[in-house]
């Protein structure tokens, strides 16, 4: 049995196996995994605005607004100590590498880059017997950044966009036929691109100098899918692209959420 055992082990050297206990072979995996991070229930948006550090944006156990600087090297998570009572954030967008744009369903606020501390800046006016839900935001440049998402009631709401300043004052609100906005982007200073509900369909709506293209084409896609909190990336041939869903191979979400960026949302 010795000598049988001895022939095994000169077959495994000849072929330059090497077997390592399994202690030994978790011990030895390369550390490429960002660790947990703690302080936040929930991280919904990130952005990067510059090649070493990105910011995200989220709320804690108690659905306040909570915010995490991210050292893109290293992976190292430093969450803000602070947050802002009652306003979840949703997502964010830079115009510059110093300061950034978070929304809540119904407040805009700045983000530090090199703290993560947020301030409330503005506050959309809600309609009578309605809310504002923003659950999506871009910034054209460095002068202006667009909030989106609906106003309104589960039965009746309409897509509105939000002009902001790169402070985060409102600088003004426009509104279009459909429910609501669930993404959107902007590959120029004067052009963004979004992802418009309409009962009919999800439609890739344009948005020039911050006012919607009212007799551009939609490009309607069928009612059971959703163009919604994905990202809209340029490629290098110029071309833009917004990633969706079907709607009907979504999993039941949690009731205490609601679906805030399609126009529903259950507190009210």
């Amino acid at each position: 049995m010795g000598k049988a055992r001895l022939q095994v082990a000169a077959a495994i050297v000849a072929m330059g196996i090497l077997v390592v206990p399994a202690a030994a072979s978790a011990a030895a995996a390369p550390a490429d995994r960002a660790a947990s991070v703690t302080g936040v229930d929930s991280l919904d948006g990130v952005t990067c605005p510059t090649a070493k550090t990105c910011v995200s944006v989220g709320l804690d156990d108690d659905l306040n607004g909570k915010s995490a600087v991210i050292n893109a090297a290293t992976s190292a998570v430093k969450v803000w100590s602070g947050d802002l009572p009652a306003d979840a954030m949703n997502a964010i967008a830079c115009p510059g590498t110093t300061s950034c744009l978070a929304v809540a369903d119904d407040a805009v606020a700045s983000v530090q880059v090199s703290t993560g501390a947020m301030k409330v800046t503005a506050t959309p006016k809600k309609p009578a017997n309605g809310i504002v839900a923003l659950g999506a935001i871009a910034c054209a440049g460095t002068t202006t950044c667009y909030a989106a998402g609906f106003e309104g009631t589960e039965a009746a709401s309409t897509a509105i966009v939000v002009r902001l300043s790169p402070a985060g004052k409102l600088l003004g609100t426009d509104k279009n036929t459909g429910t609501g906005i669930g993404a959107i982007t902007c590959p120029s200073s004067s052009l963004c691109l979004m992802g418009e509900h309409f009962t009919s369909g999800e439609s890739v709506q344009l948005l020039n100098n911050g006012k919607f293209a009212r007799h551009a084409r939609q490009h309607l896609h069928p009612g059971d899918e959703l163009l919604q909190g994905q990202p809209v990336l340029r490629t290098r041939r110029q071309q833009h692209i917004i990633a969706g869903r079907d709607q009907r191979a979504l999993p039941a979400q949690p009731e205490d959420r609601g679906d805030r960026q399609h126009g529903y949302d259950q507190r009210i």
